[in-house]
């Protein structure tokens, strides 16, 4: 399907794709009388063990001492310290 594209054209489709994906996933088709399983709903949660929520743009502590990381590689290992931090609690 995105066989022969060159580069422009194919990250413009990409991202149409993507857009699409998410606003049915946000939005998704409401048939008359069903209700939506409860796994339905997207996960609301800042931290989860896959890193932040995309387009979180809040403070995350922990990242001011982590340097040449990715933003993704970079939250799960603060995710992972404060896993730590919060067993070190209890």
């Amino acid at each position: 399907d995105n066989l022969g594209l060159s580069y422009i054209p194919g990250v413009r489709k990409a991202m149409k794709e993507f857009d699409h994906h998410q606003i049915l996933q946000r939005n998704p088709p409401f048939t008359l009388g069903m209700r939506f399983p409860l796994t339905h709903w997207p996960d609301t949660k800042i931290y989860t063990s896959r890193g932040l929520i995309p387009a979180y743009m809040g403070f995350v502590p922990e990242l001011r001492d982590l340097y040449a990381l990715t933003y993704g590689n970079s939250t799960r290992e603060a995710f992972r310290k404060e896993q730590r931090r919060r067993g070190f609690a209890l």
